[in-house]
């Protein structure tokens, strides 16, 4: 298991943008280079995370996929 809040915050930094190039199915991931603020759809599915989130800074997220494991 991953930490949830760890894996956001390396691959979504707070003062930074999405460092994840590709999705979990290896396609190119939409939110790459966005800052937070700008991600209206979050996809962090299938990833074995676990614990808590803090979502601040995704302030216009519409859509949150957080579900499952491989």
């Amino acid at each position: 298991m991953v930490n949830a809040q760890e894996y956001l915050d390396n691959n979504y930094p707070k003062d930074g943008a999405c460092k994840s190039e590709k999705d979990w199915k290896g396609n190119p991931n939409p939110n790459y280079g966005k800052k937070r603020e700008d991600i209206t759809e979050l996809d962090i599915a299938r990833k074995d995370l676990e614990s808590s989130l803090d979502l601040t800074g995704f302030v216009n997220l519409t859509k949150l996929e957080c579900s499952g494991r491989y």
